[in-house]
């Protein structure tokens, strides 16, 4: 019984190291405050879990595909405080950014064109779904060491190279 106690406790915290190795958590996060866009995005809005933005993203990518649009980023924008808003009511936007606007614009879809702006940016290599832990605190600290106030809702932008994934978070500041 002892040796199947330490069994479970070993697969356990095996299993543990290899998340947080696989995910990322352990991985570098580079921040700079810097400009960035202008931005053309074609997107869907949500309500809801900020999680379950996948098929949205998915949705833009085809679409892009279908109709000759080349999308070699996605995003997630995060509008609401996830720990001052319910779950189901958090709004965010999900979708492409593409490398010119659009001409003729899909029903199901809203397209929004960003100036340039002023950003705390952090680039990360790990899974997107750890950026709440790893990268977001580490970007609250940059903004109060450097006296820095946020201006709007977080973007992540997804770039995928085969397997790997960096994703660049843009906190807009007030100038």
């Amino acid at each position: 019984m002892k040796k199947l106690f330490l069994a479970l406790i070993f697969a356990g915290f095996s299993f543990v190291a290899y998340l947080y190795i696989y995910l990322g958590f352990s991985r570098k996060v580079d921040i700079e405050l810097a400009k960035r866009g202008p931005h053309y995005l074609l997107f869907q809005e949500h309500l809801g879990a900020y999680h379950q933005i996948g098929p949205l993203i998915h949705a833009a990518e085809q679409w892009a595909s279908i109709n000759n649009v080349h999308c070699p980023r996605t995003f997630g924008e995060f509008i609401d405080d996830p720990q001052a808003i319910d779950q189901d009511r958090l709004r965010s936007r999900a979708g492409c950014v593409l490398l010119t606007p659009l001409n003729t614009l899909p029903t199901e879809f809203k397209f929004e064109e960003r100036p340039e702006q002023l950003f705390v940016v952090a680039r990360f290599s790990g899974s997107p779904s750890v950026g709440p832990f790893t990268v977001y605190p580490k970007v609250r600290d940059f903004m109060d060491q450097n006296r820095l106030k946020a201006a709007g809702p977080v973007i992540e932008i997804y770039t995928v190279d085969g397997s790997d994934v960096t994703t660049e978070f843009l906190f807009p500041i007030e100038n």
